[in-house]
C-alpha cells in the first residue's frame, strides 16, 4: 500500500488553510523568505506556497488602501534593515586568518541582496512621476505635412475633428496620447482661425502658419482642380450615355438607370 504524501495535497482544512496563508505572508512579506524556503519551512507542496503568494497578493492589491499597503512596506524595509544590520556585524566579527575569506564572500553577497529588496520595496513606495510628453517641433512639423501630402481618399482638406485626430493617428502610428497632443498643438498655433463650423481648412491652416509654403499649397490647389475638371467631364460624358439609353426625361427612366446615375455620382 502506497502511503499519500501530505506535501502534495496541503492542508485541506479551511482554518488550516488560513493559518497557512498567514504563515505563508509573515514569511514572504515579512521575513522575505522564498517559496522554496516556505514550502521546506511549513513542509507544504512549492506549487501550494505559491498559489498561496498570487493569492495573497491580489487580495492586499483589491482590499487593502495604498495607506495600508504603504504602511506594510515600511514594516518590511524596517525588518529587512534590521537583518542587514546583524549581517554587518557578524562580517565585522569574521576572523579571516580563522575562517578564510569565503564567509565573507558570502556574508557581503547577502547584504548585497538584502541592499537590492530594500531598494525595491523604497520604489513601491514612491509613486513614479509619468513623464510629460515633449514633442518636438520638427515631429509636429512632420505630421502635418504627412497628412497634407498624404495618398488616401478618405480624408479631404476641410475635415472635422475627429478626422483630423484619426489621420494624425494614421501618418504617425503613434498613441492616443501623441495623437491628441499633436492637435492641442495645431490649436495652440490657430487651427480655429481656419474652421467654418465643425469643419477645419487644414490645407490653408498649414499654408498660413508655414508648415507648407505657397508654392505647395497652390500645386495641391491646382491638382484638386484639375481632378474636378476630370469628374466633372466624366460625369458628363456618363450623363450623356444614360440619356441616349434611356431618353432625355429623366421621370421616365426605369429603376436600373437610377441606379446606374447613382454609381456615376459616386
Amino acid at each position: 500500500m502506497i502511503e499519500k504524501d501530505d506535501r502534495k495535497s496541503g492542508p485541506k482544512n479551511h482554518t488550516q488553510r488560513e493559518q497557512r496563508r498567514n504563515k505563508v505572508y509573515e514569511l514572504y512579506f515579512e521575513k522575505g523568505y522564498t517559496a522554496i524556503k516556505i514550502a521546506n519551512e511549513l513542509n507544504v507542496n512549492r506549487n501550494t506556497i505559491t498559489s498561496d503568494i498570487e493569492y495573497l497578493s491580489k487580495s492586499i492589491a483589491q482590499s487593502y488602501s495604498k495607506s495600508h499597503i504603504n504602511e506594510n512596506f515600511s514594516k518590511v524595509i524596517e525588518s529587512l534593515e534590521i537583518q542587514k544590520g546583524r549581517l554587518i556585524l557578524l562580517h565585522e566579527k569574521i576572523d579571516v586568518e580563522k575562517h578564510g575569506i569565503g564567509p565573507i564572500i558570502k556574508l557581503e553577497k547577502m547584504i548585497t541582496d538584502v541592499n537590492t529588496k530594500i531598494g525595491s520595496y523604497y520604489e513601491k513606495l514612491v509613486p513614479r512621476k509619468k513623464e510629460k510628453l515633449v514633442i518636438s517641433n520638427k515631429q509636429y512639423v512632420q505630421v502635418i505635412r504627412d497628412i497634407i501630402f498624404f495618398e488616401n481618399d478618405e480624408f479631404g482638406f476641410t475635415i472635422e475633428r475627429k478626422d483630423i485626430l484619426k489621420a494624425i493617428f494614421l501618418v504617425s502610428k503613434k498613441d492616443k496620447e501623441f495623437v491628441n497632443e499633436i492637435f492641442k498643438m495645431m490649436e495652440q498655433n490657430g487651427l480655429e482661425y481656419f474652421s467654418m463650423g465643425p469643419l477645419y481648412n487644414i490645407l490653408n491652416f498649414a499654408a498660413n502658419t508655414d508648415i507648407i509654403t505657397k508654392n505647395e499649397q497652390q500645386r495641391i490647389l491646382d491638382e484638386i482642380n484639375e481632378e474636378a475638371v476630370k469628374y466633372l467631364d466624366e460625369f458628363e460624358e456618363g450623363l450623356e450615355k444614360l440619356y441616349q439609353k434611356y431618353g432625355n426625361d429623366s421621370s421616365k427612366w426605369p429603376s436600373e438607370a437610377f441606379l446606374e446615375y447613382n454609381m456615376l455620382r459616386d
